[in-house]
């Protein structure tokens, strides 16, 4: 009597593991994503992520992501997760928050009709970026996540980017004859940081405010957003705080009116000193963020 008590409990613990925890999944398996393209994507992606998760034992976000995967189904899909919705490292907010705002504004362009497999990808794996951010413990997982989120977000940058030159183009072409004017030079701005900061303050709003104005006055084609470090600490840290910089730029930059399209940006860490200096230097002026706007 004691064993077959025993085996009808591990039945029914067993049941409770699979039929309650993870019940959102079998429940999306069993429906079609019968909407337009990108809400396809976006059930395909999300299901991937979610029987990943399952097969972990994380039931809870396996629940999560089989919701957005049910949601995208029936072409209620919500836009990539917000970022209060996760409980972050504090290290890491700043990345994520650049991030996101880029990808909203790429969502929200052209080029996300033109490419709605990129586009779904690029938010399935947002959002996959977020969870394993969160968890903090699977640095190869993270590392996967925002590699394809950045793949998948620099195909939607560069067809907007050849959407702008084709309608300028256009403009051009239809726009009648004018006497030569001396061709347009490229501007450069720099923003300082303070030591392991990333924040905007005062001073580096005054010099976007001047990089914005240029970028207008010039028809920006692009505008590229380089973060440096200087040399303390390591280098890895440093190439992580160089990206952190220049996220926090080109999200400013984004909020004053440049289109996403038109940024790009590129993590240098310590490679590429302004003053050169030894190891473990406190430079101000390495401490910073080019900013090259080009006609």
């Amino acid at each position: 009597m004691a064993t077959w008590i025993k085996i009808v409990a591990l039945a029914v613990a067993s049941w409770m593991v699979t039929g309650c925890a993870g019940f959102e999944l079998g429940k999306a398996e069993r429906m079609t994503a019968n909407g337009s393209t990108f809400d396809k994507g976006l059930y395909d992606g999300y299901m991937t992520l979610s029987k990943n998760e399952f097969s972990e034992g994380d039931y809870k976000d396996s629940d999560f992501f089989a919701r957005s995967a049910m949601a995208a189904s029936d072409g209620t899909a919500s836009g990539p997760q917000e970022i209060t919705a996760r409980n972050l490292p504090a290290g890491r907010v700043d990345d994520l928050t650049g991030a996101r705002t880029r990808l909203v504004a790429a969502l929200d362009s052209q080029a996300a009709q033109d490419l709605p497999d990129q586009a779904a990808n690029a938010q399935v794996m947002f959002d996959c970026w977020m969870q394993e951010q969160e968890e903090n413990i699977q640095p190869k997982d993270i590392a996967a996540c925002r590699g394809a989120f950045d793949a998948a977000l620099n195909e939607l940058d560069a067809r907007n980017l050849a959407l702008a030159e084709a309608e300028k183009a256009k403009m051009a072409k239809a726009a009648p004859a004018a006497a030569p004017v001396m061709a347009k030079k490229e501007m450069r701005f720099v923003v300082y940081f303070d030591t392991d900061k990333a924040d905007i303050g005062e001073a580096a709003s005054a010099v976007l405010a001047e990089a914005e104005a240029a970028a207008k006055k010039l028809g920006a084609s692009s505008v590229l957003v380089l973060g440096n470090t200087d040399t303390v600490g390591k280098g890895d840290y440093n190439m992580t705080l160089s990206n952190r910089r220049a996220d926090a730029v080109a999200k400013q930059l984004i909020t004053q009116g440049i289109a996403g399209a038109a940024i790009k940006l590129e993590a240098r860490g310590m490679s590429d000193l302004a003053v050169p200096t030894g190891p473990q230097v406190n430079e101000p002026k390495n401490r910073r963020v080019e900013i090259v706007v080009k006609p």
